[in-house]
Formats: C-alpha cells, structure tokens, sequence
C-alpha cells in the first residue's frame, strides 16, 4: 500500500550531484531540525577545533529540546556539535550561532550568505538556527526547499567530523560542570531499520510537520534522501533510497544536477582575488577539515578556497577577499629576508663583538699594567723630585695593541699559579 504523500520529497546521487526522483522540489517549506544541518555546517568552518562554546540567555531559554548548556558555561565543540546533530538539541543550536556571530540576528545573515556560498537556488529564508518556527522561532523561522536541504546534506556528508557524528545511535559524556549526559539519535529508527544507513536527521515542528534527511552508503555508492511534511518520513525516504540504489549509474537522469559542492565560509573570495589569497586560505594537511583522493574534496577547491583559521566577522580580511593588492616584496625587507644576507649579517655581528670584547680586555689589562708595573707619573709642583719623561710620539694603534699584549704577558707571568684565571 502507497503511502500519503509528502509535502515535497527528492532524492540524489550524492556521487554524481543527479536528482534521481523529486516532487514539489522547489517548494519552500519550514524544514524543522534539518536547519541544523547549515548550522553545523558552518560551526565547523567558522570555529576551531577546541573553540569553547558558552550558554547564554537565549540558549537557556530554548526549547522543547534541550541538552542544558547552562549560561555562562563554556562547553567544548565537539560536545555541543553531538548534541544538536544526536540529540537534536535546540539550546546547542542557539549556542553556537551567539559563539560564531554574537547574536541570533548576526548569525541570520550568516546563514543567508552561507545559502549563496554552498550553492542553494530556491531563495532560502533563514532566521532560526535551530529551525523553530511561528512563534516559538526566531523571526518566525525559516522556508527551505527540499532541493537546497539535499545540497547542504550532500556538503554535510563531505565533512568527515559530522559524518561520524550523524552515524551514532547514541552518545555520552561528562560535561564540564560534571554532569553525565547520555544522548540517544532521533534518528535511531532509520539507523537501526535500514542496511547501510549513515545518517542524518530528522525534523518535528507543527507547522512543518515529520521531516526527514537519510543518507545510505552502498558499494561504493551513496543516496540522500529527503522528505519533508510526510506521513511517514521514515518509510518514504527508505523507498526513495531503495529506487536509488537499484537505478544504474549509466541510466541516471542528467537533466538535473545539483551544483558542485562548496563550503561556506566568513569571507566571499571573488574570482579575481583567488590568485592573491590562495595561500592564505588552504587548510594544512593536519587540519581534521583536509581531505584527500576524495571527488567531492576536489570539486570544492574552486568554489571555496579553504581557510588557515577563522576570521571574525567585520575584520580587515575581507579587503583581502575584495581583491587587494598584495604588499610589496621589493626593497631592503625583501634583501634581509634572503639566507645569504642574515648568514653574512650574523657573521659581520660575531666578528664585532669579538673584536669589541679583545678591545676591552686589552684596556683592562693595559690599566692593570699600569697600576701594578708602570713608572710612577710625577705630580704637578714643587713637591715632585723624579724629573719629567720627555714628550714622545703617540704610538699607533698597532704599537699599542702590541704593547698591551706584552704588558699582559708580563702580568700573566707574575702570577702565582692558583691565580691564574
């Protein structure tokens, strides 16, 4: 027996970008919790590894579904990442969106341009984080269309630190106020129902209805699914999944596929500019976001050159993204910079302070010669009875090196043997 259908539904070859089945596609419509696959998206190209992330007023005040980030209280990503993507958390949503931008409002904006950069056509509205609406959403909530949601899923499932996540069936840990926290998946039924499953959430509000985003991997293969305002979210998906995987990749349709995939990311890089910051933008090698031998890592880089770190939001990195010139390499900075030059300048100061040192230790023993073995220099007036040296030349500069070696021979000679230095 058929199932009602769905309010929109589509179904993709994530390899290959082909939309294999799709009703009502274009349609916007509010998506629930699969807003919170953008946000996390983003958290993990905005954020650090090991960025804390504080409870604030908001957070506190979300619900019905919460973890109980308490305000104030800095919680590590990776804990928060788990619970809004396991757990459907609506506080760890509101969380990260005050860490990225400060405010709901800010982090509206974001996702806007975050919709642009990952590729989405359908006009996208976003406001909440967490994807509540009507009155309990932050200005009213968003309207995505199920086509832009299998975009931003196919780009989820690229970033192996959340594909590990939406994979779970559970998780638990010790926040750092000490409470033990166990989080089952809300998408358990599809984890535990259907043969090669990955993920990757569900979504619940009244005005949206059951909604659902699966992802299955097969030899080799991987189909996103999503249904949204369906009877049986579950079920549909399933169906859409098992049509996918019995389609060939040779008699797949073309004539829709989704574009390729992109990050977003703090800075819009125009065409124009990527030659200036490309190699300030790519991720090193060590970088959990770095990927390697994969199609989709590779069809990324055009669209979305990576970024060393994140950048906050208004800083002066976005001159560098609007195409400005690079500094100058040219003049004595560039010369200094050259390994020649700093050998030969190191070089220059060691043989300075040598010769600086020999000068003072020659003037130190040249004064103790002439204290401890000199002729005494007669004094001024009638009291003196030794006759005045006659007035000779000033001696060079290499006579008196010479002397001062001979006065410190002469010193060294006369001590006894426990003195010698």
């Amino acid at each position: 027996m058929a199932l009602p259908p769905s309010a929109a539904y589509v179904l993709v070859d994530v390899n290959t970008g082909n939309v294999l089945a799709a009703d009502n596609e274009h349609l916007r419509l509010p998506p629930a919790s699969l807003t919170k696959v953008l946000t996390a998206l983003i958290a993990v190209d905005y954020l650090r590894a090991g960025a804390g992330v504080r409870g604030t007023k908001e957070s506190l005040e979300a619900y019905p579904n919460d973890v109980g980030i308490e305000k104030g209280v800095a919680w590590p990503l990776h804990d928060v990442l788990e619970s809004l993507l396991v757990l459907s958390a609506n506080d760890a949503a509101y969380a990260l969106a005050q860490r990225i931008s400060g405010s709901l409002a800010t982090f509206a904006s974001v996702m806007q341009r975050s919709a642009k950069q990952v590729g989405m056509t359908d006009s996208p509205v976003f406001h909440d984080p967490a994807g509540l609406d009507g009155t309990e959403g932050f200005e009213g909530g968003n309207l995505v269309s199920a086509r832009d949601l299998a975009i931003v899923g196919r780009d989820f499932l690229d970033v192996p630190e959340l594909a590990r996540i939406v994979v779970q069936d559970s998780y638990h840990f010790v926040d750092p106020t000490g409470a033990a926290h166990y989080l089952p998946s809300m998408n358990n039924l599809f984890l535990e129902s259907y043969p090669g499953a990955i993920g990757i959430k569900t979504g619940f509000t009244d005005k949206a209805g059951s909604c659902i985003m699966a992802a299955a991997r097969r030899q080799g293969r991987t189909m996103l699914a999503v249904v949204m305002n369906g009877y049986n979210p579950t079920q549909s998906a399933i169906d859409l999944l098992n049509q996918g995987f019995q389609t060939r990749v040779g008699s797949e349709p073309t004539n829709d596929r989704l574009p390729p995939p992109a990050l977003p990311g703090p800075v819009a890089l125009s065409k124009l500019s990527l030659h200036h910051v490309s190699s300030h933008h790519v991720r090193p090698a060590h970088h959990p976001r770095a990927r390697a031998g994969t199609n989709l890592g590779a069809a990324r880089e055009p669209q979305s050159p990576r970024r060393a770190g994140p950048v906050a939001l208004g800083s002066g990195a976005g001159a560098v993204g609007s195409g400005a010139a690079a500094p100058s390499r040219h003049g004595l900075s560039s010369v200094l910079a050259a390994w020649p030059a700093q050998v030969l300048l190191y070089l220059a100061a060691v043989a300075a302070l040598f010769a600086l040192w020999e000068l003072w230790s020659l003037q130190q023993v040249y004064g103790q010669g002439r204290r401890t073995h000199g002729p005494s220099r007669p004094g001024p007036g009638p009291m003196s009875s030794a006759p005045m040296r006659p007035a000779t030349t000033r001696p060079g500069p290499m006579s008196s090196i010479a002397g001062a070696r001979r006065r410190r021979e002469q010193l060294m000679a006369s001590y006894r043997p426990h003195e010698h230095p």
